[in-house]
């Protein structure tokens, strides 16, 4: 991390936790589920707003409890991208992910959960640290940037055959949405800075 850096870590991690806390505070209220949730005969009738809102609720405590893990390690690994790569790669997710299911996943009713913006997240370090050691010539963390590209396309074949979340448990009782995940992963390696990690 340059001296500079050190200085935009700390805003940076304000977005992402404000989305984590948004997810954890939106757990703990009484039908904030079906208020805020991706419905689509809701969303057919007018009420955008959760095309938003989706992102922060979840089907169930472990759900929630993986999203958050997951968005809060990758967030602070970010960091040091700063605050306007942060929020651009997240804000684009937001948008892009419910955009994503409700024109390309007519059939999905219901949608909820972080991981698609988690998915940017990872998107966004992994492919940052894949520039960097690229262009400093680093083959062992070229080799391990790859390998958790390779890894994430392996999960996105993985959910889209067995439509079963990796990481939540069996019996859940909710599927995985891969389309979420590429759509999230997209958007995220996009603001991928080429060497600046």
């Amino acid at each position: 991390m340059r001296a500079s850096e050190g200085h935009t870590a700390i805003p940076s991690l304000v977005v992402p936790l404000l989305l984590a806390l948004s997810a954890l505070l939106a757990q703990l209220v009484p039908g904030a589920g079906e208020l805020f949730e991706y419905d689509r005969a809701r969303l057919a009738a007018g009420e955008v707003w959760r095309l938003f809102t989706c992102h922060f609720v979840h089907w169930t405590p472990e759900h929630l409890l993986w999203d958050l893990g997951t968005v809060v390690v990758l967030a602070t690994c970010c960091a040091p991208l700063g605050l306007r790569r942060l929020g651009l790669a997240l804000g684009v997710a937001a948008i892009a992910v419910p955009l994503a299911v409700w024109m390309a996943l007519p059939s999905m009713v219901h949608y909820r959960g972080l991981s698609g913006l988690a998915s940017a997240l990872f998107a966004l370090l992994a492919v940052a640290v894949l520039r960097r050691a690229m262009a400093e010539g680093r083959h062992g963390l070229t080799f391990a940037a790859a390998a958790a590209l390779v890894a994430f396309a392996a999960k996105l074949v993985w959910e889209l055959a067995t439509a079963s979340p990796v990481f939540v448990g069996p019996g859940s009782g909710f599927v995985a949405v891969p389309l979420a995940h590429l759509i999230g992963a997209a958007c995220g390696g996009c603001f991928a800075p080429r060497s600046d990690l």
